[in-house]
């Protein structure tokens, strides 16, 4: 109807080819590479990036990246869950939640979530009446 495959615009190819490496340097990934060759080597999706966070970051740093960033997840949503302003950590936690189903088929650098993450942890220091 739409003139549109089953594959995400190729994405579910591209998360073959990044599985696949994946699993061959699981525990550490293989580093930041230049966009120029990540471009080359997934031929023929000619794909940048994983087109999926969780597998961008376990590609760059396996899975010890991954379990930093989870951690880091885990102790931000800790520190909202923990906080007495409810309204606001309420929204803060569905930022989080919509921004992760972004970044299932997207993938965006991590220092731009982690920005998030600085200023909702800080929760504590923002002031509901300005």
């Amino acid at each position: 109807l739409l003139h549109k495959d089953l594959t995400f615009s190729n994405r579910t190819h591209i998360w073959d080819f990044a599985i696949e490496r994946i699993l061959d340097k699981p525990i550490l990934g293989y580093g930041l590479q230049m966009s120029a060759y990540r471009y080359l080597i997934s031929s023929p999706y000619s794909s940048f990036h994983a087109h999926n966070f969780l597998l961008e970051i376990c590609y760059r740093g396996g899975i010890l990246l991954l379990t930093i960033v989870f951690l880091i997840i885990k102790e931000v949503l800790k520190k909202l869950n923990n906080n007495s302003n409810k309204k606001m950590s309420n929204f803060m936690m569905f930022c989080i939640v919509v921004y992760a189903i972004i970044l299932l088929t997207e993938y965006y650098e991590p220092i731009y979530y982690f920005y998030l993450f600085i200023i909702f942890y800080n929760i504590d220091y923002l002031r509901e009446d300005g």
